[in-house]
């Protein structure tokens, strides 16, 4: 039988474990939001409705989508002329 301080350690590698695989998932998530991101963008500005529809198709979440753009610097603007929402771009 297990000693308290054994269980303990056993207890906190199988949470270091978890807590490891769950950053590297998060890690894997975020690449893949940057790389979404850089592949939309790469000719110019988009508008952020398009790209929400087509992240939420790549299964990206919303707030994965929103940090990887923070990450990135991408730019918002609006166009009032063409009337098309919020856009998106990449910093030049």
């Amino acid at each position: 039988s297990l000693v308290g301080s054994e269980m303990c350690i056993r207890d906190s590698t199988r949470y270091d474990e978890l807590t490891e695989a769950q950053s590297t998932q998060r890690g894997v998530k975020i690449a893949d939001a940057h790389e979404f991101l850089v592949r939309q963008l790469s000719r110019g500005a988009v508008s952020y409705r398009f790209i929400s529809q087509e992240a939420r198709k790549a299964e990206i979440s919303d707030s994965t989508l929103n940090r990887a753009a923070s990450e990135l610097g991408v730019i918002r603007s609006r166009d009032k002329v063409i009337h098309a929402g919020t856009m998106r771009s990449l910093p030049t």
